[in-house]
């Protein structure tokens, strides 16, 4: 027995469609080579696992190429090579398919650090605190001046040891000095303390930094919820850099 003809009877076999006396034939031949029995089974288990799938569409076009093979045996293709083929093939489209999703998103496709830079603008502080909290005055002084003239080491050195004292100003001032030292849990630390405060004024300058931050540091999904947050606020600070902003996710 040739090999188009012993893959003939393992299709049939597989498909439930041998004569009796192809099964004597394909039975004789598998006492003669024990490992046709192994061949047999794995086409089995294949076609076990398109039914597990309730993939009847691709099973009936196997079907009916295994139908063809019969008709045209000159230009058989067997079951095996063919499940190999189509298993190839999709693995190769799946893959073709997760490239083309992910090379045309959008966000994808941002530079983080381009996109930081043409909307990053240094806070000017406000030489006044809305808190209530005591502070020392002179520290408070150095450490204003130390941000203004952008020493974000020194200025974050200097109210380090007072931070649990600061107030919704001075907490953005360290936490935009922790930015700008690449600092970057330091600074949204600073930053959520201001957002979880519901200060109207200083939360909506918190979300905006930490914004940046993410984008900065390519985490734009959560970058975009906060930019949302202002655009869709009228009458919250950076609300129309929001607005820009959205537009480039």
């Amino acid at each position: 027995m040739n090999k188009e003809e012993l893959d003939i009877l393992m299709d049939k076999s597989v498909l439930g469609t041998l004569s009796a006396e192809e099964k004597t034939k394909l039975e004789n031949h598998i006492m003669e080579q024990p490992t046709t029995q192994l061949e047999i089974q794995m086409r089995e288990d294949i076609i076990k696992g398109f039914d597990f799938n309730q993939d009847q569409d691709l099973r009936s076009i196997l079907d009916q190429i295994h139908q063809e093979e019969i008709k045209t045996p000159t230009r058989t293709f067997s079951l095996y090579k063919f499940t190999a083929a189509a298993v190839l093939i999709g693995v190769l489209l799946a893959s073709y398919f997760i490239f083309i999703t992910n090379s045309s998103n959008p966000i994808d496709s941002i530079d983080g650090a381009m996109l930081y830079a043409s909307h990053y603008e240094i806070y000017s502080p406000s030489s006044e605190t809305r808190s209530d909290e005591i502070t020392i005055d002179p520290v408070m002084a150095s450490f204003i001046t130390a941000y203004r003239n952008q020493e974000y080491d020194k200025s974050l050195s200097i109210i380090e040891p007072l931070i649990k004292y600061a107030d919704n100003n001075t907490l953005l001032l360290a936490g935009i000095s922790a930015l700008e030292l690449e600092k970057y849990t330091q600074s949204i630390t600073y930053f959520d303390q201001i957002i979880e405060s519901q200060d109207y004024y200083y939360s909506d300058h918190a979300k905006w930094y930490k914004a940046l931050l993410l984008i900065k540091t390519e985490k734009f999904t959560a970058a975009k919820a906060l930019i949302k947050e202002l655009a869709e606020d009228p009458k919250a600070d950076h609300h129309d850099e929001s607005v820009s902003l959205l537009n480039k996710f």
